[in-house]
């Protein structure tokens, strides 16, 4: 199925539907694909999530995720439920936010997320609000690994991960440093620490 050239919202003040996209279905391409949250009320709920994805296999190309116009007090933008297995792509995608506390993500993943690998390549994360703490959750990354390649950023949050998920969230070639020429182009995991 493929997804292109569509805008959404979310702007409703449901107290039980917190969720502008949850993603069930396997094997979706979207491009240009824009999802915007406008609800400030629900957007300062902590399970809030403006994309739930709950499968495998799918690829974002050129989408923005997310607004800058309404503040994100809590929750997250992109959510990875401790069902899936996800397998994903985000090529040429932005991630905006305004922050209206540090406790938001641009990514979170729940306990139980199965053996798998995100990729980003040329994604910008930016929060034009409060820092946040972290812009990744990783409490689920056990199983599962981020890959960023060396066209990627993230403005407006302290830290990437926490240091106890470091080793999950990997960084592509052009970023990698190393101690000895021949680990040079050598994909490292985030390391905070100097």
């Amino acid at each position: 199925n493929l997804f292109a050239n569509i805008r959404v919202m979310y702007g409703t003040a449901s107290a039980t539907n917190k969720t502008a996209l949850s993603l069930t279905g396997s094997g979706n391409t979207f491009k240009n694909f824009n999802i915007a949250g406008t609800n400030a009320t629900a957007m300062a709920e902590s399970d809030f999530q403006l994309i739930k994805i709950a499968a495998d296999e799918n690829y974002f190309e050129g989408c923005q995720i997310g607004n800058i116009n309404a503040v994100q007090a809590a929750g997250t933008l992109v959510y990875f439920d401790g069902s899936c297995t996800p397998n994903m792509t985000f090529k040429d995608c932005t991630f905006l936010m305004n922050a209206g506390a540090n406790t938001a993500f641009f990514l979170q993943f729940a306990a139980g997320v199965g053996e798998s690998a995100v990729k980003f390549y040329n994604c910008q994360f930016i929060n034009t609000g409060t820092g946040l703490t972290y812009a990744i959750d990783g409490t689920g990354l056990n199983n599962c690994i981020v890959y960023l390649d060396n066209r990627c950023s993230f403005y407006g949050a302290t830290d990437i991960v926490a240091a106890a998920n470091e080793s999950c969230v990997i960084f592509g070639s052009s970023t990698a440093s190393a101690s000895t020429d021949d680990l040079y182009g050598i994909a490292k995991p985030y390391d905070h620490t100097p």
